[in-house]
């Protein structure tokens, strides 16, 4: 038995003493969530869903009501905020 990947195809599994299967998981059509929360030694905050593409300025109002007023409270007050470098954290 093996496990292999040609395109288009996410599983594809052959046994050389049965007849092939193939998997498809392509999914046509859908949307796409996120799904935000934070968490800190001191507690942890409620999860925001993003249903749309985000700009720097949504972003930021995402923070300010999910993460900024609560900060403090999950990690002291010498809190930090840690991102990664993707390009909505960069614009201004």
């Amino acid at each position: 038995m093996t496990w292999n990947s040609p395109d288009g195809f996410s599983y594809y599994w052959y046994n050389l003493r049965k007849e092939e299967e193939i998997f498809s998981t392509r999914v046509k059509g859908g949307g796409s969530v996120m799904i935000w929360a934070s968490f800190g030694w001191g507690g942890k905050s409620s999860i925001c869903f993003v249903d749309d593409r985000m700009n720097s300025r949504g972003y930021r109002e995402e923070l300010k009501k999910y993460l900024i007023d609560i900060g403090s409270c999950m990690g002291g007050s010498d809190w930090i905020f840690q991102q990664d470098n993707t390009p909505i954290h960069r614009s201004k």
